[in-house]
């Protein structure tokens, strides 16, 4: 409705929408287990009119792994990077090619690795997502030929041949290091700036923490166990952070602080050795659909006592967030859920009694996501009604 819109749009204006160069995808997500998977549907097709002129022309769709050119990236919506991968190795292959045939010095061949094949082959580097794999099949089709070029042997020492110049290297191209730098140069300066990509990509981080529910996993410690590997552009600078030792320090939002004193992040009690992966999984599948982060989220106000509620997983509770989907997990699950909870946090007598008792409440605003339906005041209990807030006092008897 919205692409006819737009094209009735246009021809009023005297304009046309090129109906042969659009296309769409259609994407939909299927529970299995608390887990979505991304799913190609079947049978929806699209339509469009030319203003009121000629029948409807069907629009071409395409699938979930048929990438698309965007501003000289091939992209796909599940992240399949075979087509940029295949492109750029044509790539290589036609510098190769060429260069074989050269008759420029060794002084000219390392001016046109650094201005032509450098800049022309790494456009993209800053926003795939290509494996460490990957990138060595890049490597093996590029190095040889440009050593051999620059006098050197096709077997050359890969530690010296990368090495910068003031190292006595030759300060060739690394692709899986050159592709951690550019995404991590790109979402730093777009953070810093605070752009319209700065903010979506810090919407991406946000995201990132609530689904892996760990107070300190997204940049700052990347080698730390998360219950949801997500293989997408974030698990690239990730993973290039643990690889080089790095670190990268975004100050964590309120509502990834404590509580009250003495308060514990679930999901940094849930890890390995002493859970195993598809347990620390099950945990936070469970976590997610209840929405809560911290012990306090499943406490009562006196720090003392577990909700019934939280260790039965009968609902999800309110929440000032905007929370990842998450389906119902398994009755499996639950019970991992818990023992989980009752190893963790409870005593072991059976009842709902915390092992350590939580401190006083820290009030600061921007710490508290969740949503109490009822307050403890001084003077009484304040309730939440459908009228507002009320407060019900104490009457003291006898």
């Amino acid at each position: 409705m919205i692409a006819q819109e737009w094209e009735a749009l246009l021809f009023l204006s005297g304009g046309t929408l090129a109906r042969k160069k659009c296309f769409f995808y259609h994407i939909d997500w299927r529970w299995r287990g608390g887990l979505a998977t991304m799913v190609d549907p079947e049978g929806s097709k699209i339509s469009l009119t030319r203003g009121d002129l000629d029948p409807p022309y069907s629009i071409e769709r395409k699938n979930l792994g048929q990438a698309h050119r965007t501003l000289g990236v091939r992209l796909t919506p599940n992240g399949n990077w075979s087509s940029e991968l295949e492109f750029l190795k044509n790539k290589i292959r036609r510098f190769t090619a060429r260069l074989r045939k050269h008759s420029l010095t060794t002084h000219k061949v390392m001016i046109a690795m650094r201005s032509q094949f450098k800049p022309s082959i790494c456009y993209s580097s800053g926003i795939t997502g290509f494996t460490a794999d990957q990138c060595k099949q890049l490597q093996m089709l590029a190095h040889p030929a440009w050593l051999q070029a620059l006098g050197y042997s096709s077997r050359y020492l890969s530690a010296v041949a990368h090495a910068p110049q003031e190292y006595g290297g030759i300060w060739m191209i690394q692709f899986i290091v050159q592709q951690g730098v550019q995404a991590m140069a790109l979402m730093l300066g777009h953070l810093r700036a605070q752009t319209e990509v700065g903010k979506m990509i810090q919407i991406g981080i946000d995201y990132f923490r609530l689904i892996s529910g760990r107070t300190e996993c997204t940049f700052k410690t990347p080698v730390a166990f998360t219950a949801y590997s997500l293989q997408d552009w974030f698990m690239v600078i990730r993973n290039f952070l643990a690889e080089t030792n790095s670190n990268i320090a975004i100050p964590l939002p309120g509502y990834l602080h404590q509580k009250c004193h003495g308060d514990v992040c679930i999901m940094d009690c849930a890890i390995p050795p002493h859970w195993s992966v598809s347990n620390v999984r099950a945990i936070n599948r469970c976590r997610l659909y209840l929405r809560v982060l911290f012990l306090s989220d499943i406490a009562h106000g006196d720090g003392k006592h577990m909700i019934s509620n939280g260790f039965n997983g009968i609902k999800p509770f309110d929440s000032s967030l905007i929370w990842p989907q998450q389906g119902k997990p398994s009755e499996n699950n639950w019970r991992t859920w818990k023992r989980f909870l009752r190893r963790e946090f409870l005593q072991p007598n059976g009842s709902y009694q915390l092992q350590t008792p939580l401190g006083t409440w820290i009030d600061h605003e921007d710490r508290h996501h969740r949503l109490w339906r009822k307050h403890r005041h001084i003077d009484g209990v304040s309730i939440l009604r459908w009228d507002g807030w009320r407060l019900f006092r104490f009457i003291a008897q006898g």
